[in-house]
């Protein structure tokens, strides 16, 4: 699916979000191991968005 967006576009990076580490977000764990680093953003949603594996806290 990456390669649609990253193969007509040389100079489009593409993000993830923690999504990708929720076990129901398979496809998008899959997609994520074909980005190339050179394309890939890394980005963060916190404290909105966190990772499956941590711990939410309330301040």
């Amino acid at each position: 699916v990456a390669w649609r967006w990253l193969a007509p576009f040389p100079n489009l990076f593409l993000g993830l979000t923690p999504l990708i580490t929720y076990l129901s977000a398979r496809e998008a764990a899959n997609t994520a191991q074909h980005i190339p680093l050179d394309r890939l953003l890394l980005e963060t949603d916190a404290p909105y968005f966190v990772p499956r594996t941590s711990v939410k806290v309330i301040n």
